[in-house]
């Protein structure tokens, strides 16, 4: 059965996802269909037993993204001044200049609770996917455990009211998903590739 298996990023790595989708990546391995299928024919067992390993091929990324967010709690940023960028332009078109914010570190006045950093680690999450559409081992950020503190905590900087107040004030963020995703890719990828190959060996 001929197979591939390639990285699919469902958001790019240099993108910082901060009011849209959850952060994922999907290590996506074609016919996975029919080898889980395949699997299934010869023992529901053996097809349990490859799913069991595909969801842990991302195991050691989300390991890292949680040691991030257990390191040292981030300050908060204050704006302190502008400073003009060199931008890069589409289409053939010449670079420009554009003022942009600079931010300095400020420190956290108060101690504030771990407990929505526990959350977003408790909403990293590998599934199998094996659709029409889609077919291999997703890693991603849960949004239904965490909330949008999963987008937002990934951000390098975003903006929140104040106690649910009017007032705004710039914090900065902990970016947890895609070094990691990025470091440990070709492992997970290695580790799909094996637990596919081993139950194509058991199957045939």
């Amino acid at each position: 059965m001929a197979r591939r298996s390639f990285v699919r990023w469902s958001r790019q790595p240099t993108q910082r996802a901060q009011f849209g989708d959850a952060p994922e990546i999907t290590l996506e391995a074609k016919n996975l269909r029919e080898v889980l299928q395949a699997a299934k024919d010869v023992s529901p067992a053996l097809a349990r037993q490859l799913r069991k390993r595909l969801r842990g091929s991302g195991e050691a990324i989300i390991a890292a993204q949680r040691a991030i967010l257990d390191g040292p709690l981030p300050g908060n940023a204050a704006k302190s001044g502008t400073r003009l960028k060199l931008v890069a332009a589409s289409d053939n078109r010449k670079a420009y200049l554009r003022r942009v914010n600079v931010y300095k570190d400020v420190a956290t006045k108060r101690t504030r609770s771990r407990g929505m950093r526990e959350s977003i680690k408790a909403s990293l999450k590998t599934r199998v996917v094996a659709g029409t559409s889609r077919q291999g081992v997703n890693v991603r950020a849960e949004t239904r455990v965490a909330g949008v503190m999963a987008i937002q905590w990934q951000a390098r900087r975003f903006r929140h009211p104040v106690f649910g107040g009017e007032e705004f004030v710039d914090q900065k963020g902990q970016p947890y998903f895609w070094g990691p995703a990025v470091a440990g890719r070709e492992a997970a990828k290695a580790e799909i590739e094996k637990a596919i190959a081993d139950a194509l060996g058991e199957a045939t």
